[in-house]
């Protein structure tokens, strides 16, 4: 008879984790009871998101945080009234010449790293194990001395629609302009369809559908192989559109064209329902989600990396610093 497996013991990473996933699903789900989950929220297309609002990055790096972290901080962002979209450690404030505030609190997020093994069990056939690691970070509000944040500028609009055309010509995508009123994508066919585009009430917001069709389009199994099979009103065509609308906010908030949630609020009551009985699926999703905005070759901000605290005091107008969008190749980057 084969041996029971031991449940993981307090304090055991998986232990750790699963707690993090329950006080993150426990997080959004209050979000979503309150309208403020940053994936059903509207984001005005060519606006620069004001300091608090705009995505989460590394204030030392100056890179945006991924998936899971990323949603995290914008929605402690919203929750706590910060005016600062820039997150660090204890050791990295401390390296700026600032420091946190005292009694002030850290969020959790979290890293996966490859598992220690010894020399001996090593199977380099075997695909490698990770394990999540948690850490602590702070947002440039709770730092004493912090740096002014610069100020970043979105693509114009013609750079924008030219990017969002090349986006959907290069990615191969069979799509057909013969939805009617109606935009969705077939798993069966493997074709995206949409209404005429000038059914659209702006530019952006057609590129914004677009794209949002095109997230789904990525699941298909020759593709990221997500489950497409679930019929409207089920749990995992539920869980396919948490996916999809978490990416169409991370797209639209890259590229410049906003978000517009629409009726995808109608999901709210399932969402909630699976994250109370799956608190890993926010994460999870939020993971697919990254990888879908990464699929589709649409690369994160980076942003201007704040200076030091003597190098930043001799800028005399921080504010004229400008943060310009750069083409990076594709693949996902964990900021911790």
């Amino acid at each position: 008879m084969a041996a029971k497996k031991k449940p993981a013991a307090r304090g055991s990473t998986a232990t750790k984790y699963d707690d993090y996933a329950q006080l993150y699903a426990d997080r959004v789900i209050t979000a979503l009871q309150e309208g403020t989950a940053p994936w059903i929220r509207p984001w005005k297309p060519g606006v620069s998101p004001p300091h608090g609002e705009g995505m989460p990055y590394n204030a030392i790096t100056g890179r945006g945080y991924s998936g899971a972290n990323a949603m995290m901080l914008l929605m402690m962002q919203g929750a706590n009234g910060y005016t600062d979209d820039r997150w660090l450690t204890f050791k990295q404030a401390a390296d700026l010449g600032c420091h946190v505030r005292k009694g002030e609190k850290s969020t959790t997020c979290v890293k996966w790293v490859e598992a220690a093994e010894k020399e001996e069990e090593a199977d380099p056939a075997q695909k490698k194990r990770m394990i999540p690691i948690l850490f602590s970070v702070f947002n440039g509000n709770q730092v004493e001395g912090m740096p002014a944040a610069p100020i970043r500028q979105l693509p114009k609009e013609a750079e924008r629609h030219a990017q969002c055309d090349e986006l959907l010509r290069d990615s191969g995508a069979i799509i057909r302009h013969d939805g009617g009123n109606r935009a969705f994508y077939s798993p069966h066919r493997d074709s995206i369809h949409l209404p005429l585009r000038e059914a659209f009430k702006s530019t952006d917001n057609f590129y914004a559908t677009a794209l949002h069709e095109l997230g789904h389009w990525t699941g298909h199994k020759s593709r990221l192989d997500r489950d497409l099979t679930g019929a409207f009103g089920s749990e995992s065509y539920a869980k396919e559109e948490l996916r999809a609308e978490m990416a169409s906010m991370m797209v639209g908030e890259r590229l410049g064209i906003g978000h517009d949630p629409g009726q995808h609020v109608a999901y709210i009551a399932s969402w909630i329902k699976i994250l109370k009985e799956h608190p890993r699926e926010i994460l999870l999703a939020a993971k697919d989600a990254e990888a879908i905005a990464t699929h589709l070759g649409v690369a994160k901000y980076e942003h201007e990396p704040t200076k030091p605290l003597e190098k930043s005091a001799e800028i005399d107008n921080p504010a004229a610093l400008v943060v310009k969008q750069r083409s990076k190749s594709r693949g996902i980057e964990l900021v911790i």
